[in-house]
């Protein structure tokens, strides 16, 4: 990698829980560290959201 390397971010949709979005976010931090290029983004949803809403 260079210095002209574009950053990636990837985008997540999770569950509305601090079990589906706690660990999800503090693995995506220390990954984003790791990589130097890599961000990933959670959003979250209602666990109905899930079932009933369109992504």
């Amino acid at each position: 990698m260079n210095d002209k390397t574009e950053p990636i971010t990837l985008k997540g949709l999770t569950w509305a829980h601090p079990r589906g979005y706690d660990p999800l976010v503090a693995c995506a931090s220390r990954y984003a560290q790791l990589s130097g290029h890599v961000r990933i983004e959670w959003r979250q949803r209602s666990l109905h959201d899930f079932g009933a809403a369109p992504i």
